[in-house]
């Protein structure tokens, strides 16, 4: 009985997810699937004592029946989020920039799972870079308010801070590039997350740090 109320409470939220248009429902809806990703099933007592996530193992083994898992219903939430982040649909800017802040909440222990989270998030910093002739005069100039410049600024935000919540990979010269490139971007916050990110890497790499900056 176990089993099934878990496994099926995750299928209601996917199924929510992909059916419901509610803002108020869907943000609580991807704070769920984000916390589904985030357990890497690591097990054993807390602290405090009681067991901190559910025992998916355990449950699988349990559930031999030909039941929904945890198996099952995982690689449907990454699926559905990986395309939701990479989508360009402008009707559907809200949803991926929720779905790619839960599909960075994944396990990192997966090599797998952390190719295609680089690849989703280098993806979009490409595609939102400031070039030379779109940057503002001026500190104190009032950020463009036309809806694709907003757009932007938002994608900048999300994509940087998702790059900043993945593990530091400082000797990848990709990784760096990416963070280098967040110095010139039009919103604060993501310069904030690129300025946080070299300077991690700068205490490991400092000669790396320098020649991009450069």
């Amino acid at each position: 009985m176990a089993t099934f109320f878990l496994t099926s409470t995750q299928l209601l939220v996917l199924q929510l997810h992909q059916q419901c248009e509610d803002r108020n429902v869907l943000r609580y809806v991807y704070y769920y699937l984000a916390r589904i990703l985030s357990d890497n099933g690591s097990q054993g007592l807390s602290a405090a004592g009681g067991i901190p996530t559910p025992n998916w193992d355990a449950l699988a083994d349990i559930d031999a029946v030909g039941g929904v898992t945890r198996a099952d219903v995982v690689p449907k939430i990454v699926d559905q989020l990986s395309a939701e982040s990479s989508s360009d649909d402008v009707e559907f800017h809200a949803r991926r920039l929720a779905a790619l802040k839960a599909l960075t909440s994944s396990s990192t222990s997966s090599s797998d799972m952390m190719e295609k989270l680089y690849e989703i998030v280098f993806g979009i910093l490409e595609k939102v870079a400031d070039t030379k002739q779109k940057r503002k005069k001026g500190i104190f100039t009032k950020q463009g308010g036309d809806k694709e410049s907003i757009m932007r600024g938002n994608l900048q935000y999300a994509s940087m801070s998702a790059l900043r919540r993945l593990p530091l990979d400082p000797g990848n010269p990709a990784f760096l590039h990416r963070a280098v490139q967040g110095v010139e971007f039009s919103d604060p916050v993501a310069v904030r997350h690129a300025l946080s990110i070299i300077s991690e890497i700068a205490t490991k790499d400092p000669y790396s740090v320098a020649m991009a900056l450069g």
